[in-house]
C-alpha cells in the first residue's frame, strides 16, 4: 500500500475517529488526512446482537454513518472515510464485551476481570470508498495473555488515568499495561486499537479491484 501513499494523499481523506492513536499510526504511513470524530454513543443493546464481533462492526458502523452525515451536511469533501471501533472480550466468557473505561472504578474491575487470563481484543475496521459508495469492513481478532495482578498493582495503575481513560479493556498495550502484558498471538497493532496491516491490504484490495478511486475526487 506503500506506493500508493502519493496518489492517496490528493484525495480527500477523513478520519472518523478522536483516538490520538489512531492519528499516529496512520500519520506514520505518511498519509494525509483529516480528523473528524464521531459523537455516535456507544450504548448499542448488546443482547440484540449473536456475538461481540457482530457488536463490533455495529458500532464502528454507526460512527461510520454519524460522521458521514455531519460531513454531507458541512459540505465537507471525502473521498475515504475511515473508522475503526475497539473492543475487549474475556476468552473464559465471550459474552462479556468491556468498551472504553471511563472512570477508575471501571479501570479496576476490568483489570481485575482480565488479570491472570487471556483475552480477545476485537477491532472492526470499516472504511468507506465515495468513488463506489460503498464500505469494507474487516474484524481482526489478537489474543492477549494478562500476567496475574496484585490488588496493590492495580490500584497503582488506576492511579495513572492516561493509562486507562478511554481506552477498552482500560489499557493501552505501548503504556504502564505494558508491565503485566505476557503475550500476544496476533496483530499488536490491533491491540493499540488500529490494524495497520489490514487497513493497508483493504485499501491495496479495493483500488486494485477498483483503480478509478484514486482519479475520483470531490470538489
Amino acid at each position: 500500500m506503500l506506493d500508493l501513499v502519493p496518489q492517496l494523499n490528493h484525495l480527500h481523506i477523513i478520519l472518523a475517529s478522536a483516538s490520538p492513536r489512531r492519528k499516529e499510526l496512520l500519520e506514520r504511513l505518511g498519509l494525509k488526512f483529516i480528523v473528524q470524530p464521531s459523537n455516535f454513543d456507544e450504548d448499542l443493546d448488546k443482547s440484540s446482537f449473536p456475538d461481540a464481533a457482530a457488536y463490533n462492526v455495529a458500532t464502528a458502523s454507526g460512527k461510520l454513518d454519524d460522521v458521514r452525515r455531519q460531513l454531507v451536511k458541512d459540505g465537507v469533501p471525502h473521498d475515504i472515510v475511515i473508522t475503526c471501533d475497539t473492543i475487549v472480550v474475556p476468552c473464559d466468557d465471550l459474552s462479556v464485551i468491556l468498551e472504553k473505561a471511563n472512570t477508575s472504578d471501571d479501570a479496576s474491575r476490568m483489570i481485575h476481570r482480565l488479570a491472570g487470563k487471556s483475552h480477545f481484543v476485537y477491532s472492526a475496521l470499516v472504511v468507506y470508498f465515495a468513488a463506489l459508495d460503498r464500505t469494507v469492513v474487516r474484524i481482526v481478532q489478537t489474543e492477549v495473555e494478562m500476567a496475574p495482578v496484585s490488588a496493590a498493582t492495580v490500584a497503582a495503575y488506576v492511579a495513572h488515568p492516561e493509562a486507562w481513560k478511554g481506552k477498552a479493556g482500560a489499557y493501552g498495550i505501548q503504556d504502564l499495561a505494558s508491565s503485566f502484558i505476557r503475550g500476544i498471538k496476533g496483530d499488536y497493532y490491533n491491540v493499540m486499537g488500529f490494524p495497520v496491516c489490514t487497513f493497508c491490504e483493504m485499501l491495496q484490495e479495493t483500488i486494485a479491484a477498483h483503480p478509478e478511486i484514486l482519479s475520483t475526487t470531490q470538489e
